[in-house]
């Protein structure tokens, strides 16, 4: 870990120089360095944006992988999907690579990684220490008490989603009108709130 961390160190001096050279960059180590505390208009500390840092290598491999082998999976029963895949890549793109601007143009494909996310997500469920004494729907929580919320349960639950347990992108198009409008913690992946 000394290795790693002291690797992101050198990634963080060199890109803290780019920026003091008036380079304008848009990656995430530059906007991790450039956040400002809204209280203080302090930058956050080097030793947060490591972990920081560290966090988006790691996790960000393993949810990546998990998604794409389960794409293919999911894709792999879904023929029709897939045709629909095609299509749409090949109305937007033709004969041309991709390039960054053209995923708001591939709306389907969007989609179809979203219903991958619903069906298999890579945080199914997470451990949470409870801050402070609460009770939940009658349940008494002291402080320190460790909860397992397991979000996959939302995913599948028909009040939020018709046809749960069926792969169907279509129902995150903006023009259906046949899936209820779920609620904001129906669909949490990687959790809620800025992971979202």
């Amino acid at each position: 870990m000394k290795q790693i961390r002291a690797m992101v160190k050198r990634a963080i001096d060199l890109k803290r120089e780019e920026l003091k050279n008036g380079e304008q960059d848009s990656d995430l180590l530059a906007s991790l360095i450039q956040v400002k505390d809204e209280t203080t208009g302090e930058g956050i500390p080097e030793s947060l944006i490591i972990d920081e840092s560290l966090t988006f290598l790691f996790a960000g491999h393993d949810t990546t992988s998990s998604l794409l082998s389960w794409c293919m999976s999911l894709l792999a029963h879904h023929p029709e999907v897939v045709s629909k895949i095609r299509e749409e890549i090949s109305t937007v793109l033709g004969d041309r690579q991709a390039k960054y601007e053209d995923l708001k143009n591939l709306p389907y494909c969007d989609n179809v990684l979203k219903e991958t996310l619903r069906m298999r997500p890579p945080v199914p469920l997470l451990d949470r220490a409870v801050g402070e004494d609460c009770e939940v729907n009658g349940q008494t929580y002291k402080k320190g008490t460790y909860v397992y919320p397991v979000f996959i349960a939302a995913h599948f639950d028909n009040r939020y989603w018709k046809k749960p347990f069926e792969f169907r992108p279509e129902r995150f198009s903006k023009d259906n009108k046949d899936e209820p409008k779920p609620s904001p913690f129906a669909l949490v992946p990687f959790s809620a709130g800025s992971r979202k």
